[in-house]
């Protein structure tokens, strides 16, 4: 039986990046969840085995990766239909003028537009970095390379991003 109370801390840690980094790959947040779930359940399943390797972070990103790889096989598309999500009201500053959460939405869909624009490798490195929060290393373990490769692709995707979102402000 697994201990429940370190179940719960890794659980409450990593729980968030772990939707973040999903919904950024689907684009669904009723996916998203089911893909966090479906991970938190294996991992409790084998949790006995996985607390004692230390490597519970990377264990639950491949994870989160291998189920979103099976929901894309699965609905046989590619993992680029991202779609710039509608700001909540959650989501709206207090005081904050129209324009402003315009000019907000305006720069998301135009992050969104070059995420769509860049290599899958370069795309899933910056999310796992940016929404996952994970190290280079961690990354290097989920992506299964070389931390330098992490590391160019990160350089690579947020080169791209600047400079997308450079040319959209000088509008």
């Amino acid at each position: 039986m697994a201990n429940l109370f370190e179940f719960t801390i890794i659980y409450n840690r990593h729980k968030a990046q772990l939707y973040n980094y999903a919904l950024k790959m689907v684009s669904d947040r009723m996916t998203a969840e089911d893909i966090v779930q479906t991970v938190f359940m294996r991992f409790y399943e084998n949790f006995e085995l996985l607390r004692s390797t230390n490597a519970s972070t990377s264990w639950l990103f491949t994870a989160a990766r291998n189920e979103i790889f099976m929901y894309y096989r699965k609905k046989k598309t590619r993992t680029d239909q991202y779609h710039a999500e509608d700001i909540s009201l959650a989501e709206v500053l207090p005081g904050e003028l129209p324009e402003e959460i315009y000019h907000r939405q305006e720069i998301r869909e135009q992050i969104q537009e070059v995420l769509k624009s860049i290599p899958d490798e370069q795309r899933e490195t910056f999310l796992l970095r940016e929404y996952g929060d994970l190290s280079y290393e961690e990354i290097a373990k989920v992506m299964d390379c070389e931390t330098k490769a992490v590391k160019s692709r990160l350089h690579k995707a947020r080169a791209k991003l600047i400079d997308k979102i450079a040319a959209y402000i000088k509008q």
